[in-house]
């Protein structure tokens, strides 16, 4: 006689049975809270490019050399810097000799009267012999002048025979940056 075996599955087969269920029910009720947290968006952005002009006026400041300097000596001068630009600007002024005669250099911001030297000398700012270096910051949006004083001297007790007959250059250079 044969016997009828009944099929009956196994106990992996039930586990992974109920775990496909479960993960079918779980995907559904998950399917409407995705839904909910999405978003989306567009954005754009124009820009132009902002004017700098900045300019320099050096006229008085070149009339003034070449100039014959002797010990105890001085000579003034002004330079203007005009900002026009639409943006602020660094300006840095350097002014160098070659190191032949033993001159002073000194700087300062605004302007004083010819006959005020006085003021010139309290309101000064010293540097290191023969250089100097110096910046300001110009703000943007309106058309800001400045104007820079300059003095160099030859100190007195500094007359030594070996600066007999010497020569010296002096070079003065303007830049400006923008401000970021």
């Amino acid at each position: 006689m044969d016997e009828i075996k009944e099929y009956r599955p196994n106990r992996v087969f039930r586990a992974a049975l109920a775990l496909l269920c479960v993960v079918l029910v779980s995907v559904g009720m998950m399917s409407g809270l995705l839904a909910r947290y999405t978003a989306g968006g567009t954005g754009s952005d124009e820009a132009r490019v902002a004017s700098f002009d900045v300019t320099a006026d050096l006229q008085n400041f070149e009339t003034k050399f070449p100039v014959q300097l002797q010990p105890g000596g001085s000579v003034t001068c002004s330079f203007d810097i005009t900002n026009s630009s639409e943006t602020a600007v660094n300006m840095q002024a350097v002014l160098e000799t070659e190191g032949n005669l033993p001159l002073k250099i000194e700087y300062q911001k605004g302007n004083t009267d010819a006959g005020s030297l006085a003021l010139l000398a309290e309101n000064i700012q010293d540097v290191e012999e023969g250089s100097c270096k110096f910046s300001d910051a110009m703000a943007a949006g309106n058309k800001e002048k400045q104007t820079y004083q300059i003095r160099i001297s030859w100190p007195e007790d500094r007359n030594g025979y070996q600066y007999a007959n010497g020569v010296e250059a002096v070079k003065l250079s303007v830049t400006a940056s923008q401000i970021d």
